[in-house]
This record gives C-alpha cells, structure tokens and sequence, in this order.
C-alpha cells in the first residue's frame, strides 16, 4: 500500500511538469505564430477560451454569450471539483513564475518564510471584483492583468517585436509587466499568482467547493516546514489547508515524510 502510494506521489508531479510543459510551448509558438499571421486566430482564441476569467469578461462587457464560453465554464466547473489545477497545471504564466523561482528563487530556510500567507493577498479577490464591476459596466479591461490574455499581448507585442529590433507602440508597457512578474517571482515564488492575479481569485472562489483537495490523512506532523517549502501556492499546508489559495502542484504530498498529507 505503501509503495503503491509512493508510486502515486512521483508519477502525479511528473505527469504534471510535463503537463505544464507542453501547454507552455504550445501557448509560446501559438502567440509567437499569431504576432506574425502565420496562426489563425481562431486557433489562438480557442488557447485563450482556456481561461474562464475571458469568458466572464467578455459576457459581461458585451452582455452576449459567445460560444467558446462553454470552454471556459467547463475549467470552473471542474475547478469547483479538483481545485485550482488551472493555475498549477495549464497556466503558461504561472508555469513561467515557477521557472523563475526554481532557477533563481529563494533558498529553502527563506522560502519557508516566505511561503507563508499573508493578509494582503486579499488583493486579488479585490481586483478581480473591481474589473468585473467595470466589464459590467461596458469596460473590459481584465486583459491587463488575466494571465493568458497578458502574456499573449506581451509575447505579440512586447516580446516578439523586440526580438525583432523594433518596438510595437505600448508594447513596452506588456514587456515591463511581464518581467516585472517574472521578476518579483525571484523573491516569492509565484508572487503574482498569490497576490495579485484576478482569474486566480475567480477559481479559488470555485475551489472552495472542491471535494478534492489536500487533506491530512493521518500520522503525526513533526514542523519540519519541508511541505511549506515545496508549496507553489499560498495555501500553507503545514497549518489549515487554504484550499482557495491552493494549486494542485501535489508537492507537499510528495515531501511529506511522515505522510500526513494526501490529495
């Protein structure tokens, strides 16, 4: 039982990172293709009906249902059951962050500290009720700060121009943003994520339903902070499990050494 638990534990965070991987590149080559019209931008806009939050958006600001809503309900209705696996599987941005962390990031006795949640991460449950109130409104801005929809205007008109060596009008503005991000994620892991990320707010809102999730299933925590470390999120599984702040990564079931934590 337990080697078959073991076995759960390694292949679950494998399959993930290559989850993770996969969508990252096909995100990357499809904004890249789209900047330079060699995508079809209905291909791209299926990549960014991924994201609930543009769906909501877009409902909102045009009181309109468009079809490949569908898509993005489908990713809150299975977030209502499995948790934010959004942010810790799909997302390109947040895989991005957790790159950055992994190669530059804190080192283990900071990251124990810095791991731990703060007040202020309500942040994001405020943004993402400011931008829905002004999508309400007739005015989507939710682009700016909605993963997909972010990095897909930095790449297109941010990244790839300067690749190029030309600068897109505003594209400036979307490459500072997305390395300001990146950047911060050298201090906190995933601090964007965390704190100030409105789509991460709207499934962490659906999350709290979620049968699924980080529970203890039994022996005794001995404080070691090793399941605090490994954690993407802010979801601090050492104390009470904050299932919305929580993404799914499986990392503290893995580093766990009296298996006290399950999924």
């Amino acid at each position: 039982m337990a080697r078959s638990e073991e076995r759960f534990r390694f292949g679950a965070r494998h399959l993930r990172l290559v989850v993770q991987t996969l969508f990252l590149f096909v995100f990357i080559v499809l904004f890249w293709g789209l900047a330079s019209s060699r995508v079809p931008a209905e291909l791209a806009s299926g990549l960014l009906a991924l994201d609930p939050l543009t769906a909501v958006g877009v409902a909102l600001a045009d009181w309109t249902v468009p079809r490949w809503t569908w898509v993005g309900l489908v990713v809150l209705a299975t977030t209502a059951f499995f948790g934010r696996f959004f942010c810790g599987w799909i997302c390109p941005l947040g895989t991005l962050q957790q790159l950055v962390s992994w190669i530059a990031g804190p080192t283990k006795r900071k990251a124990a500290m810095r791991n731990r949640y703060r007040g202020w991460y309500q942040t994001k449950y405020l943004l993402l009720a400011a931008f829905l109130v002004w999508a309400f409104l007739g005015a989507n801005h939710l682009g700016w700060l909605d993963p997909v929809p972010l990095l897909h205007r930095a790449v297109a008109t941010g990244v790839r121009p300067l690749w190029h060596g030309r600068l897109v009008p505003g594209g400036w503005l979307s490459f500072a943003l997305l390395a300001a991000i990146l950047l911060v994620s050298v201090w906190t892991p995933r601090l964007f994520c965390r704190a100030f990320c409105p789509a991460g707010a709207l499934m962490g809102i659906f999350a709290q339903l979620a049968p699924f999730r980080i529970r203890r299933a039994g022996g005794g925590c001995s404080g070691c902070d090793l399941c605090l470390i490994a954690c993407q999120g802010a979801d601090e599984p050492l104390g009470d499990h904050r299932v919305a702040e929580c993404h799914v990564c499986l990392n503290c079931t893995r580093v766990c050494r009296e298996r006290s934590l399950a999924y």
